[in-house]
């Protein structure tokens, strides 16, 4: 349901999103709202979100960045994650506001939402979101973490977005 109505008032007075550091991510949030589905969630694969968003707007963000990205909006408070049947589902506190989600009798309409954000992951901050690891059901049980990646340039640290916004 890309398709998505912001509140630009409720956007630019934001107290949570002036929490957000660096201050250049902050303008990342807009372009987040439109992954929630009808229900306000979705899918918080990094790689997902970095192909679904970044393509166009800035093809240097990394999924490394997405993650640093949504982990920052979990600590302001913006979003929580829950797990359900070993993904993990992003939903953006505050979406169920009056007009910023469809009525619950438009609701029927829309097919294979993923599962509702449970009102425990609402209640509490859980943290960032786990890293891919073969302890983790979620990804593909590799770990990309340590020194032993092999290859020119994967041990070097990801640029920042600020580095990347002003190569730009």
């Amino acid at each position: 349901m890309p398709k998505r109505m912001v509140d630009g008032e409720a956007l630019w007075t934001s107290s949570k999103l002036k929490k957000v550091v660096p201050v250049e991510w902050r303008a990342h949030y807009a372009n987040w709202l439109p992954l929630a589905e009808a229900n306000g969630v979705f899918e918080a694969d990094v790689d997902i979100i970095r192909a679904r968003i970044y393509p166009v707007i800035n093809p240097k963000v990394t999924s490394e960045n997405v993650r640093a990205i949504f982990n920052e909006f979990v600590r302001v408070g913006l979003l929580t994650w829950f797990q359900s049947d070993d993904k993990l589902f992003g939903y953006f506190i505050g979406i169920d506001k009056s007009g910023r989600l469809p009525s619950e009798k438009h609701m029927k309409r829309y097919a294979n939402l993923p599962p509702d954000c449970p009102q425990v992951a609402l209640r509490t901050n859980p943290g960032p979101i786990p890293e891919m690891s073969g302890e983790s059901p979620v990804g593909f049980g590799l770990d990309w973490s340590g020194s032993e990646r092999v290859g020119e340039g994967l041990g070097a640290p990801s640029p920042s977005l600020k580095t990347l916004s002003a190569k730009e």
